[in-house]
């Protein structure tokens, strides 16, 4: 026979069944959500990769972008001025004062630290920072450099053309002694001065002129070029023709070029 006392206590323990379900039911999906949090953080730390891309030497960098020409901010001592990893390979370049890069193998020691076994002095790479605030320390023996990372669609990936030309020549010029206007390009094109159609400003300084210059191209052939020394002053742009004898002496010009910037 069933009472109301019957009904009620099957109607309590069937509650209580229910209860317990949806705090198994929170608890799972608590557990879930945890999980997948630890996967997508597991996933992010071991699918970030520093060692990759090109790197340019940090003070350098910041003497660019302060207003120094590459010749002033280029150290006159051997300095290490750029990294450029290898993709698809354990390989870095390394490269000297813009003028030798020899090629290494590396070994990695964990996600932020990397070694060149093969280097002279044993060289080990560290990152320093987080997200967008990080940077490659190359340390070698006492001695710790601080790079940054540099892109650009170019090809001479360890020259900072791009930021070069922006800093320095991008832009719409004309002639002070004629109406003839000129643009240069931030990707190296030029238009509209004598035959040249490309230009890359040098980076290189180890041996002469020991000032800045520039070399203008005409025609595909990269060997076809002439070299002209600058330096802005204000809103103009100095240009001297350089020639150079058979005893590789760099003799310049007298006479200057001025190219007044007009946007």
């Amino acid at each position: 026979m069933i009472t109301g006392y019957n009904i009620l206590d099957r109607l309590a323990f069937l509650e209580s069944i229910n209860h317990e379900g949806q705090q198994m039911k929170k608890l799972i999906i608590f557990l879930c959500v945890i999980l997948n949090s630890l996967l997508l953080f597991q996933k992010h730390s071991y699918s970030q990769n520093y060692f990759s891309g090109q790197w340019i030497n940090s003070d350098y960098y910041k003497k660019l972008l302060a207003g120094q020409t590459p010749y002033e901010a280029t150290s006159k001592k051997a300095t290490i001025t750029a990294l450029s990893f290898i993709d698809g390979d354990n390989d870095l370049i390394i490269v000297y004062n813009f003028h030798e890069a020899p090629r290494f193998k590396y070994r990695v020691l964990s996600n932020t630290r990397i070694e060149l076994p093969d280097s002279n002095r044993n060289m080990q790479i560290t990152v320093k920072g987080t997200k967008d605030d990080v940077q490659l320390l190359l340390i070698n023996n006492t001695d710790t450099t601080y790079f940054t990372n540099y892109y650009q669609k170019s090809s001479s990936m360890q020259i900072p053309d791009e930021l070069i030309n922006k800093l320095w020549f991008e832009g719409k010029y004309r002639l002070q002694d004629g109406n003839d206007y000129i643009k240069f390009y931030q990707d190296g094109r030029l238009e509209g001065f004598k035959q040249y159609n490309k230009y890359k400003v040098a980076c290189d300084f180890q041996g002469p002129p020991g000032y800045d210059y520039i070399m203008l191209y005409s025609g595909k052939e990269t060997n076809e070029f002439n070299i002209y020394s600058w330096k802005c002053v204000d809103d103009t742009l100095i240009l001297n023709y350089i020639d150079i004898d058979n005893k590789f002496n760099f003799i310049k010009s007298s006479d200057s070029i001025l190219l007044i910037r007009i946007e």
